[in-house]
């Protein structure tokens, strides 16, 4: 078993207050960019640990032990009905409007235009917490599980 921590930027944060989401945590985010670091080293068993700086103090968010890892992508279209804003996996497109389509690496402007090889995903919101949902552009894994503990937040400054 290993142990992880992962940041909340203040701004996640003041989003999950405004959204009333105040646990229990049910997943954590990696990404391949700094602001969401990649946890794809995480494996079952492992303990994740979100932590934020407030007033320059750190604060341990909650606990999460993992029992599930998969790709964000899986895990949001699953559980949210919705990509958000998880990276797309090849041989997928998912329709953004009714002339927009969007792939890993291309977009198309009409239906027409998408080739007959790709899986559609069409997009319909489930109910969710806001943690749910990746924070930042391209959430490349998702880790989950069934024990996890919440911490009281921080005061407010």
């Amino acid at each position: 078993m290993a142990y992880y921590t992962v940041y909340w930027p203040q701004d996640w944060l003041d989003e999950l207050r405004k959204s009333n989401d105040t646990g229990p945590v049910k997943v954590v985010f990696g990404s391949i960019h700094s602001r969401m670091p990649s946890i794809a080293s995480i494996k079952e068993g492992d303990v994740v640990f979100p932590v934020s700086l407030l007033d320059r103090h750190l604060y341990i968010m909650a606990r999460l032990e993992v029992t599930h890892k998969e790709r964000a992508f899986d895990y949001c279209i699953r559980e949210l009905g919705n990509p958000y804003r998880s990276l797309i996996p090849g041989g997928v497109v998912v329709k953004v409007s009714d002339t927009f389509f969007y792939a890993k690496d291309v977009s198309y402007k009409s239906l027409q235009s998408v080739p007959e090889n790709l899986t559609m995903i069409i997009p319909g919101d489930k109910p969710h917490c806001k943690h749910q949902e990746p924070f930042n552009c391209c959430a490349e894994w998702a880790v989950w599980g069934r024990k996890w503990q919440c911490y009281p937040t921080a005061p407010h400054s």
